[in-house]
């Protein structure tokens, strides 16, 4: 059986997004995201949190 995708992967799916660079950390993320139309940043970051 796969394993089971990410809560990244399944939010790269669903809302696409280039991602430039990122860092992740036990508490937090820092993330270079450069979205291609207006409202796809905060529906992404949305997605990512849920």
């Amino acid at each position: 059986m796969p394993p089971s995708k990410t809560s990244w992967e399944q939010t790269r799916e669903s809302r696409p997004m280039r991602i430039c660079a990122y860092c992740l950390t036990p508490n937090r993320r820092h993330l270079v995201l450069w979205p291609e139309r207006d409202g796809e940043l905060a529906a992404f970051m949305a997605a990512i949190d849920e």
